[in-house]
């Protein structure tokens, strides 16, 4: 036994004895190649004798650790298209684009498709099953590059806003046989990690080109790439 697990278990037997009442506390030892967590919990038994019951809790802290992970996961994926939903109808609710119909219904068009994209993130959450299997079907369709990247511009464009930073990005005529909801949330969590860690007034460039453009490959399939301008270097 480690001489600090000894030195507190024996602490919380003089304080059993000292004071005749439970002592509960938990500890993290090494054992089969391996962390575990135990608790221990120490009874008096009598006047000068207690009970030491130890109890494996190693379980318990990976469904812990598990659903911290999940509620980080979750709110960060949740957070985006509320934002974006949130700085669309704020702009309308301003009023400043009441002689701008174009332009008004182009912020409804980002805040309808970011609240349809929050509902199936919605969905996926609910899916229990999917959940303890681990897996995830994704939904495959042909789906246009171009808007793809637009939809992950406009659900950071309010952060990027906020934050006095410029995206950039090049259309591309393309076409890839993907799972837009993923591609669309890959793109926008790169563009959050962009933004979050970019001064003010910094560019941020999103492109996608042609493999075979960039590689010389003939079949012509579309790879899909970020690079970040700090300080509109």
């Amino acid at each position: 036994m480690p001489v600090e697990v000894a030195e507190r278990q024996l602490a919380a037997m003089q304080r059993t004895l000292a004071t005749h009442k439970p002592q509960v506390y938990e500890q993290e030892v090494w054992g089969q190649g391996k962390l575990q967590y135990e608790e221990i919990r120490v009874v008096p038994c009598g006047e000068d004798a207690v009970l030491i019951i130890v109890r494996d809790i190693s379980d318990r802290h990976q469904l812990d650790r598990i659903k911290d992970e999940f509620i980080s996961i979750v709110s960060h994926e949740l957070r985006t298209p509320l934002t974006a939903i949130r700085g669309s109808l704020g702009i309308l609710d301003a009023g400043v684009l009441s002689n701008e119909p174009e332009t008004s219904r182009h912020m409804l068009r980002v805040a309808l498709n970011n609240s349809e994209r929050l509902v199936r993130l919605v969905n996926d959450i609910l899916d229990l099953e999917r959940l303890e299997s681990g897996k995830v079907n994704l939904v495959m369709q042909s789906c246009e590059v171009n808007d793809l990247i637009q939809q992950a511009v406009e659900s950071v464009q309010a952060i990027a806003t906020g934050s006095f930073i410029r995206i950039v990005w090049a259309p591309v005529s393309a076409q890839v046989w993907a799972a837009p909801d993923a591609i669309v949330q890959t793109l926008t969590n790169l563009l959050g990690n962009a933004i979050k860690f970019s001064p003010e007034g910094s560019t941020i460039w999103l492109r996608a080109e042609r493999e075979s453009e960039a590689w010389g490959n003939e079949n012509g399939e579309v790879k899909v790439g970020n690079s970040f301008d700090n300080g509109g270097r």
